[in-house]
């Protein structure tokens, strides 16, 4: 059952809505009322169901963002507001980088890697690494994301520099 319930909010989906809208229309002009996509009502229902929808998942959004876990933005400052507490702004995810360097070659502060397939997501490197080796190796450099918040980057997944 949607809406509220004793386990939380449920909201209804576009095709629980559609058969809410077409029940009712039945009901009120009769059972052979033909609602199929392709009649001119079947289509007003369906732009109908898709505009509740909206409606349903913004209930859903406010349901949720009355606690801190659900909320972001300002909502999330709103719920801690409640008790005194200050939100924190977003820092910078941090990552330790294993790369393959030459022989004698220093990788400089600032070099930017990504995750594979997100060019976006980039993290620069804020120390320098050198392998002082005479033959290439693995070398171990500090990195920070290149923008606050959150940022996915897991383990073997930034490769591209």
């Amino acid at each position: 059952m949607a809406g509220l319930t004793s386990t939380g909010f449920e909201a209804k989906t576009a095709a629980e809505i559609l058969a809410d809208i077409e029940t009712a229309q039945k009901a009120a002009l009769g059972a052979d009322l033909d609602v199929s996509p392709e009649q001119p009502i079947g289509q007003m229902n369906a732009i109908v169901a898709a505009a509740l929808r909206e409606v349903w998942e913004l209930a859903g959004a406010l349901y949720a963002a009355r606690v801190p876990a659900g909320a972001s933005g300002a909502a999330l400052d709103g719920v801690a507001e409640i008790t005194a507490v200050e939100r924190r702004a977003a820092t910078y995810g941090t990552v330790t980088l294993t790369v393959t360097l030459g022989a004698g070659v220093t990788l400089p502060v600032g070099a930017v890697a990504h995750v594979t397939g997100q060019p976006t997501n980039r993290w620069v490197t804020t120390a320098s690494a050198t392998n002082s080796s005479g033959i290439q190796a693995a070398v171990s450099v500090a990195a920070r994301a290149e923008t606050a918040g959150l940022q996915r980057a897991n383990a073997g997944t930034i490769t591209t520099i």
